[in-house]
């Protein structure tokens, strides 16, 4: 069995803080323009069949910021 020098405990808890960090991030704040466009805009709200409340969206944001958060640290990683 080969083991990976690259998956340490450090790694891991530093990504894992990493990821707290932007979730935590993400939920405190937010670009005027994500709240406009997609919460707040009422053409995009009334026309919707179903209702979102506002603590939703901001899981929402956050996991999608986490997501697109690892995604950019790969594809760093692979092209470095």
């Amino acid at each position: 069995m080969v083991k990976n020098s690259l998956i340490t405990p450090r790694f891991i808890f530093t990504r894992l803080a990493l990821f707290i960090v932007v979730f935590n991030a993400a939920i405190f704040y937010q670009p005027n323009w994500i709240y406009k466009t997609f919460y707040y805009n009422p053409r995009w709200v009334d026309d919707a069949w179903w209702s979102l409340n506002y603590w939703a969206f901001l899981l929402v944001y956050a996991l999608l910021l986490v997501a697109f958060v690892e995604f950019i640290i790969r594809f760093i990683k692979k092209r470095a």
